[in-house]
């Protein structure tokens, strides 16, 4: 009996560092899991101001920044994401480019794709900053 009474503020001891190591632990991986997820979100801002500024602009200005925003967002895209983030960019390249009058099916599909991406969005934010795995 004596022996564990001697042992149990050791045991004590122990047990609380080990509680305050992993909380120091959780709370890091949460501090950068919520940064990246700030990235990410700024990133996807960044990508649809520049592509509203490329394709309403007249004459059209920012095809750089559309492109560095293209690359930018895939970076912090799931797959699915980044492909339809690609897909976007190259509907309103070539919207511009051969001057379409019709900017309807580019209407459409940013519609469709900003549903897309509202629903990984809140996946990820759902999943701590983690994407589908495809």
């Amino acid at each position: 009996m004596t022996l564990a009474k001697e042992l149990a503020p050791y045991v004590v001891a122990g047990i609380s560092v080990f509680g305050v190591v992993f909380t120091a632990c959780h709370e890091r991986a949460s501090q950068l899991k919520a940064a990246y997820f700030q990235k990410m979100s700024d990133a996807y801002e960044q990508y649809f101001d520049a592509l509203v500024r490329y394709v309403y602009n007249d004459p059209p200005t920012g095809s750089t920044s559309l492109v560095v925003a293209t690359h930018t967002a895939a970076l912090y895209a799931s797959a699915e994401i980044s492909h339809h983030i690609e897909f976007l960019t190259k509907m309103a390249l070539s919207y511009r480019q051969t001057g379409t009058p019709d900017i309807h099916e580019l209407t459409g599909y940013l519609a469709d794709f900003s549903a897309r991406l509202h629903r990984d969005v809140a996946y990820s934010a759902s999943q701590r900053g983690r994407h589908r795995s495809v």
